[in-house]
């Protein structure tokens, strides 16, 4: 049996299919589980933050 590990990373809803097909890449499992959630409210200095670290 595999040990799991629940790993939340942010990036913008642009970069997010990029980054579930690298995840698929890397990984050992032949399907992980990669799920997404919408931010509907958020700080907005804490919003920005994600933008500029990310990128567009």
């Amino acid at each position: 049996e595999d040990n799991e590990y629940i790993l939340f990373i942010k990036t913008t809803e642009e970069k997010s299919a990029l980054l579930i097909q690298k995840i698929k890449e890397l990984h050992s499992y032949d399907e992980p589980e990669c799920i997404g959630f919408k931010i509907e409210r958020g700080s907005q200095s804490y919003l920005k933050w994600i933008e500029d670290v990310v990128g567009k």
